[in-house]
């Protein structure tokens, strides 16, 4: 993977090799999407870097004659949108790594929860993952909200105990997403929840 967050540093010498380079570039943001998830959930340190589209362009939706649908062109968007805007707040926290809980990294984190959300329900997404037989819908609709949880994790300082109305709201998200997907039921008893296949 050595050079791969560099890949379009120098302009590709043929068709061919630029033909090869959008594979790379499909493979780089899926590692990058779940190395972004590996630093939220599990504390890992970065694989992968993003810094712009200079380094690794992004890649492109229209390869030779494949042809593209409407649900495809949808996911395609807001991933990459979705990737790009994780993986940029993540660089301003190290970047910031001594500001933890300054008012910029406060105004920061506040305004990618309110774009991200916004992203979903500018694509609908809540609505397609609920009526459409696309389950990437509801599995992007929930790395979204859950992405929200994480950076929220990440900035909230070791002694609160409350709960901000934002990761409240993305927790709901997710666990109504979850309980909406499964294909198990959930039946109440006494002393907790019983799940049935």
């Amino acid at each position: 993977m050595r050079g791969i967050d560099k890949l379009d540093v120098d302009m590709a010498k043929t068709h061919k090799e630029e033909n090869r380079r959008q594979g790379v570039r499909f493979f780089y943001f899926c590692v990058l999407q779940t190395d972004l998830l590996f630093r939220l959930f599990l504390g890992k340190p970065a694989v992968l870097k993003w810094s712009s589209t200079q380094q690794v362009k992004l890649p492109s939706l229209f390869i030779n004659d494949v042809k593209v649908n409407a649900p495809q062109a949808i996911l395609y968007i807001v991933s990459l949108k979705y990737t790009v805007m994780t993986a940029e707040i993540l660089n301003f926290f190290d970047e910031h790594a001594s500001e933890e809980n300054s008012e910029e990294t406060s105004r920061k984190v506040t305004e990618y929860c309110e774009q991200i959300e916004g992203l979903a329900a500018e694509w609908d997404l809540d609505l397609r993952s609920r009526s459409s037989e696309q389950a990437m819908y509801a599995d992007l609709l929930l790395s979204i909200y859950a992405s929200i949880i994480g950076i929220k994790r990440l900035t909230r300082s070791a002694n609160s105990e409350t709960i901000d109305a934002t990761t409240l709201r993305a927790a709901r998200r997710v666990i109504d997403g979850l309980l909406q997907f499964t294909e198990k039921a959930i039946v109440p008893k006494e002393n907790g929840i019983v799940l049935i296949q």
